[in-house]
C-alpha cells in the first residue's frame, strides 16, 4: 500500500470515530434525561406542593386546637385519681363510723 491509500483512508475513519464518539455520548445524554424525567414524575407523585401543604397546615392547627379545648373540658370536669381514691377512704370511714354508731344503738358493739 502506497501513502496515499493510507492518506486517502484517514479522513472516513476519522469521521466514522467522531460519529461514534458523539453517538454515545448523545445516548449517554438521553438516557440521563429520561432517568431524570423519571425521578421528577416520582417527586411529583410523592410530594405535596406549597398550597396543599399549607391546607394541611391548617387542618392541623384547627384539629389541635379542637383537642385543647376538649382537654381544657376533661380538666374542668373530672378529677385526679389522687383526689378520688382519698375521697372514696373518706367515705369509708364514714361508712364505718355509721355501721359503728348503728351497732351501738341496737346494743350489739359497745365503743372503745
Amino acid at each position: 500500500m502506497d501513502t496515499a491509500t493510507w492518506i486517502n483512508a484517514i479522513p472516513p475513519l476519522a469521521l466514522s470515530v467522531g460519529v461514534g464518539v458523539v453517538g454515545f455520548f448523545l445516548r449517554r445524554t438521553i438516557a440521563q434525561v429520561d432517568r431524570h424525567e423519571a425521578d421528577l414524575s416520582e417527586i411529583k407523585d410523592r410530594f405535596v406542593t406549597k398550597e396543599e401543604w399549607g391546607g394541611l397546615q391548617d387542618e392541623l392547627r384547627a384539629e389541635m386546637c379542637r383537642l385543647s379545648g376538649g382537654i381544657d373540658s376533661l380538666k374542668e370536669n373530672t378529677i385526679r385519681k389522687d383526689d378520688f381514691v382519698r375521697e372514696i377512704a373518706d367515705l369509708n370511714r364514714r361508712q364505718d363510723r355509721i355501721y359503728d354508731i348503728l351497732l351501738e344503738l341496737k346494743g350489739e358493739r359497745t365503743i372503745g
